[in-house]
């Protein structure tokens, strides 16, 4: 019989002692120190609520041994943003550390998932890029494009839910796991993938929707801003086709009429071509659900779809 350690369930201490520890590390990490990340210690009153050995266990190293861990903490963070938002980093150059450090200071990231602090990273930091003035102002919108493209990378193949061939407009449809989208106000996916500090993408609102081909390509599908609309209320609000077209429109500012139903129509059969677009759900409409004729008005031309 193979030998093996028997399980011991953690008691109510134990639990309590691991959150204070878990706290205690946490607030290290967050610490602003100088360069070398020297002189951190466990003497102020905001740790006082350690137990006493595990106090003894934290300094038993001396500080550099915590400085060491906050060090190796802050280097994995920083290592693991570069990996996934290449070309951000190499934008912002000598600012890059720096402001993976800011970030430290004043959040840290969330998920106990290592590749989500990028995304946690990105939400923190791009409201503070738009209204820095020395930073260029589609920063935001290529950080956002890379993490888009490295989701899609990570995205599961295929989906749990039961399909059926037909696109009625009165139910929601089903993509591939593969699928994302985005909307962007620079073109910012035609930059070189070369880092040129002197690349300007061009300004100009569009959606981007994105799927892996059966070779696991990413693949890209430009959109108008209108269509963008549509296809987010399709894959990330999870509408029904009639209402996705509805308030995609409506967003946009436009009126629903024939040539943005032709439009959305090529769409969908181009992604069910791909692959990308499964089908629409099997389950029953609800009862007295307006027919996707019945939307069609033509009050005045909507922008292009």
């Amino acid at each position: 019989m193979p030998w093996s350690v028997p399980v011991r369930e953690p008691s109510a201490d134990d639990l309590t002692r691991l959150a204070a520890v878990q706290r205690t590390l946490q607030r290290l990490v967050m610490r602003a120190s100088d360069q070398d990340f020297g002189g951190l210690s466990l003497d102020d009153a905001a740790d006082a609520e350690l137990h006493e050995a595990d106090r003894t266990a934290l300094l038993e190293g001396g500080s550099a041994r915590l400085g060491i861990y906050r060090r190796l903490v802050r280097a994995t963070f920083i290592d693991t943003l570069r990996s996934e938002v290449p070309m951000t980093a190499g934008q912002l150059g000598a600012r890059y550390a720096p402001e993976v450090h800011a970030f430290c200071n004043e959040e840290l990231p969330r998920s106990p998932v290592l590749r989500d602090v990028a995304f946690e990273f990105v939400a923190w930091a791009t409201p503070r890029w738009a209204t820095d003035a020395s930073l260029r102002p589609w920063l935001g919108d290529l950080a956002r494009f890379e993490l888009l493209e490295f989701d899609t990378h990570c995205g599961v193949r295929g989906t749990d839910v039961k399909t059926v061939a037909e696109l009625p407009a009165d139910r929601p449809l089903v993509f591939d796991g593969t699928c994302r989208i985005g909307r962007f106000d620079y073109a910012v996916h035609e930059l070189p993938d070369d880092e040129s500090p002197l690349s300007e993408p061009r300004a100009e609102r569009h959606g981007m929707f994105l799927y892996r081909d059966p070779g696991n390509r990413v693949r890209r599908i430009v959109l108008t801003p209108v269509a963008a609309a549509i296809m987010t209320e399709l894959l990330v609000g999870g509408r029904a086709l009639a209402d996705a077209v509805r308030i995609g429109t409506a967003a946009e500012g436009c009126t629903l009429n024939t040539a943005v139903i032709e439009g959305i129509s090529v769409i969908l059969e181009d992604l069910a071509t791909r692959g990308a677009l499964l089908g629409s759900t099997d389950s029953p409409p609800p009862r007295g659900h307006a027919l996707w004729t019945s939307l069609v008005t033509a009050t005045r031309v909507p922008s292009g779809i």
